[in-house]
């Protein structure tokens, strides 16, 4: 955001961390219930959101799982 808008990178942060725990109970409880579509799909926006900010570690976790599911392979 800049020297116009320095609040917005913690703004950034606070939604990932609200919305983050809810992708990975979906991812669970899609794994769970053997539900290979929502996994792919919550694998898919937490990969998203954790580049955003430069999670690299998660993203890139998040990417396998995606791949995998899209694969429909649930082992790992």
């Amino acid at each position: 955001g800049g020297d116009e808008d320095s609040g917005l990178l913690a703004e950034l942060i606070d939604l990932f961390l609200q919305d983050a725990p809810s992708h990975v109970r979906a991812m669970t409880h899609a794994l769970e219930t053997d539900d290979l579509s929502v996994l792919e799909r919550a694998a898919h926006t937490l990969k998203s959101s954790s580049a955003n900010l430069g999670a690299r570690g998660l993203s890139a976790l998040c990417l396998e799982i995606e791949h995998k599911a899209r694969k429909r392979d649930a082992s790992g």
